[in-house]
């Protein structure tokens, strides 16, 4: 197979694939969250209502903390919520599953951090948790062998991890 015509073929499917995708709407409105720490946003994440999800680090004197805020359509915060122990606790990803349920991982220093319903509950470099839709409460939430760099739910709540 030449080049061009391996061209001309990802190019037809690319017009193929880009006429029948439809576009998302922006966001139309700009927003400040946060207070006078520094913070560090790990993952930006949309659902099917247009409901903004933030994760990421809040910086404090000594330590951090993981935080996730949620926006409504139009940009006002619908909440917000911190998990920590007491080290550093830095989130790397994030995820949404079908019924909304929020799953947050990163790396963590504190021996404290709150685990609940653990996979493992003997401290290690990384955490996993999940929050359920309004993250009033903590679903479960582990310590994990490894720092977690990315993660992923599937259709049936199944979380994908790597690190």
């Amino acid at each position: 197979m030449t080049t061009a015509s391996s061209f001309v073929r990802l190019l037809f499917a690319f017009l193929t694939l880009g006429c029948c995708a439809s576009p998302v709407q922006a966001a139309e409105y700009t927003t400040f969250i946060g207070d006078t720490n520094t913070y560090q946003v790990a993952r930006v994440a949309a659902d099917p209502a247009g409901n903004t999800y933030i994760a990421g680090t809040r910086l404090l004197d000594a330590s951090s903390d993981i935080f996730v805020v949620k926006l409504d359509p139009a940009g006002n915060i619908q909440l917000f919520r911190t998990i920590s122990g007491k080290g550093t606790d830095k989130a790397s990803d994030m995820a949404l599953d079908d019924a909304g349920n929020i799953y947050i991982g990163g790396s963590t220093s504190s021996t404290s951090f709150p685990v609940h319903n653990a996979l493992q509950s003997t401290p290690g470099p990384g955490f996993l948790v999940k929050l359920n839709a309004d993250a009033t409460q903590i679903v479960w939430s582990t310590y994990f062998r490894e720092q977690v760099a990315a993660l992923a739910v599937d259709a049936g709540g199944n979380v994908y991890v790597t690190g």
